[in-house]
């Protein structure tokens, strides 16, 4: 006797698939039922066959190579121990599927804003100024009331300078006078990653709306755009950068260098930049960092010698600074009693010396020498051995005699990215096993005057040879 699944007859053999398929939805998880039995219907009952119908071929091949035994353990617990199973591929159900597909109406999706990274204590009122970071500090609140003028308003400076107190210093200004601002302040990382993400989940329009709507966007370590193949998220950036601009809304960036130095960098939207405003940071001078020290000593007791001391041996990197009163916080914690100036000279002798600095081009041309190219050639983009060799050998000597940052060493060896010299520097400056290669590098550091020996260029814990 055959029964068939007719809408109008209630059958219990139908009842008795919607508990076997129940059974199934709790064996499985939720993914995998979905994609087994999401789409397939119980066809008819011929003796104790259970003829079951599936969308496609491919449907019905995955039942029956990942969850046949499932499925026909399931049918006999139901429709008894005698019952089989038989999977055919009905077309009418495919084309159902098809229809619920296209007429059912997709709701758009729901773009979440990102949390706002914002240091609620870096504010204008705690920014310690000096001579290298006044110009920065006034455009920072000049593009509060004038965005339309100094919009984009890009800071760029080594690291430790106050870019990023800046940054957040005006975020958290703009949140205070207008609570119902919609601030975006994020990394140019998760920037490219949010737009990534967005154009393969086919919801770029939606991610830059809601970029173009915003009342403030601001990007931290905008020189991380040059690094890779970030085209895409170049142009994109541009677009809404124009897009803000015509709106009024300010955008704020901080980057190691100047982005017209950032390597990689889509031409229009280096020109775009430019017709905003640039504002370098500088390193403090000593009586802004007397002042520092002073505001971030919070409840650690310094002397005026102290002060006066750790003022003329710091050289006004606010990290370096933060790193020396940590180690002092600590002898004051064990000792338990007032810090002494000895304990300050302590302090600061765990700080490595920084190089006297040496021009970046007496570097170049002592590797040019030494190598046997020219100096064009180790700032060109040429990639021939013995060029890529000197390049590389340049780059760790600059790096040991020159005292220069990553971001200082790559704007003056060809103006490239600070992480292409940290790739540079993450491979041995010679062949340890190579004599010709050792002798070379040699007399590169011979020529530079520098005492430090090929056999202590070796590799760090961070990664970098040198």
């Amino acid at each position: 006797m055959t029964y068939t699944a007719e809408p109008t007859v209630a059958l219990a053999w139908q009842t008795l698939w919607q508990q076997a398929l129940d059974v199934l939805r709790g064996e499985l998880s939720a993914a995998s039922y979905n994609t087994a039995f999401g789409n397939v219907k119980a066809l008819a009952l011929t003796d104790d066959c259970l003829q079951i119908g599936a969308a496609n071929v491919i449907v019905k091949t995955h039942i029956e190579s990942n969850h046949w035994d499932l499925l026909t353990a399931t049918v006999k617990q139901f429709f008894g121990a005698a019952a089989t199973v038989k999977i055919v591929v009905a077309p009418d159900l495919y084309r159902e599927h098809r229809r619920k597909i296209a007429t059912a109406e997709i709701p758009a999706p729901v773009e979440k804003a990102p949390p706002l990274f914002v240091h609620s204590k870096q504010t204008f009122a705690n920014f310690i100024l000096g001579a290298g970071n006044r110009f920065a500090f006034a455009a920072a609140q000049e593009i509060i009331d004038k965005p339309a003028q100094f919009s984009p308003l890009c800071f760029f400076g080594e690291q430790g300078l106050g870019k990023t107190h800046l940054l957040h210093a005006i975020c958290h200004a703009v949140s205070v006078a207008k609570p119902a601002a919609k601030i975006i302040c994020q990394s140019a990382e998760h920037f490219v990653r949010a737009f990534a993400r967005a154009t393969v989940e086919k919801r770029a329009v939606a991610f830059r709306e809601r970029l173009e709507n915003c009342d403030l966007l601001a990007i931290d370590d905008f020189h991380t755009l040059g690094d890779g193949n970030k085209l895409a998220s170049q142009k994109e950036l541009m677009q809404i950068i124009e897009q803000l601009h015509q709106r009024g809304a300010p955008v704020v960036l901080t980057s190691l260098i100047s982005p017209a130095e950032v390597e990689n960098l889509h031409r229009p939207l280096v020109l775009r930049l430019r017709q905003g405003l640039m504002a370098r940071l500088e390193p403090l001078d000593e009586t802004a960092r007397r002042a520092l020290l002073v505001a971030k000593a919070g409840a650690l007791t310094l002397t005026p010698a102290i002060v006066d001391y750790l003022g003329a041996a710091l050289t006004g990197d606010a990290r370096e600074i933060e790193g020396v009163l940590n180690r002092l916080r600590l002898l004051a914690g064990m000792t338990g009693q007032p810090l002494t100036l000895a304990q300050a000279q302590e302090a600061t002798s765990a700080v490595p010396a920084k190089p006297s600095r040496l021009p970046m081009q007496e570097v170049w041309e002592a590797a040019a020498a030494a190598y046997g190219v020219s100096v064009a050639d180790i700032l060109s983009r040429k990639r021939q051995q013995a060029v890529a060799a000197a390049r590389r050998a340049a780059a760790h000597a600059a790096r040991a005699v020159t005292g220069g940052s990553l971001a200082e060493i790559g704007a003056a060896l060809g103006k490239r990215s600070h992480a292409t010299v940290l790739a540079l520097l993450k491979t041995p400056p010679f062949t340890p096993d190579a004599v010709l290669s050792k002798q070379k590098f040699a007399a590169l550091l011979n020529r530079l005057g520098n005492p430090v020996k090929c056999e202590d260029f070796c590799r760090t814990e961070s990664g970098i040879f040198n």
